[in-house]
């Protein structure tokens, strides 16, 4: 895919991947909430990505210096208070300056500078 020649990183979880390419994020495979894509899709609501993790049905985004979370939402693994499912990509309220994330099966952990 042309829009993908400038990969800089590249997350997978159970079912779906994520790639940022020119600092914006594609998925493909099953992310809950969004259809299930076979190639990658681009996130047209994130710019500016620079790190990306992939849980078991969930995935987190840095862009601009925040955290972003989209997919299950059990557990409250999305870090937004409640244990809603979110098909698109939502800030995590509360955490500025998110230098690092990442994703376990059924858990997100950051650092914030």
């Amino acid at each position: 895919m042309k829009e993908l020649d400038n990969v800089t990183f590249v997350a997978c979880g159970e079912d779906h991947m994520a790639v940022i390419s020119n600092q914006r994020l594609y998925i493909s495979g099953l992310t809950t909430g969004r259809p299930t894509e076979f190639r990658p899709i681009l996130v047209e609501e994130l710019n500016n990505v620079t790190t990306v993790a992939c849980g078991r049905r969930h995935t987190a985004v840095i862009a601009n210096g925040q955290l972003y979370t989209f997919g299950l939402g059990n557990d409250g693994r999305l870090g937004h208070n409640n244990t809603s499912s979110q098909p698109n990509p939502t800030l995590v309220e509360g955490l500025d300056g998110v230098s690092f994330v990442a994703c376990g099966s059924e858990h997100t952990a950051a650092i914030i500078n």
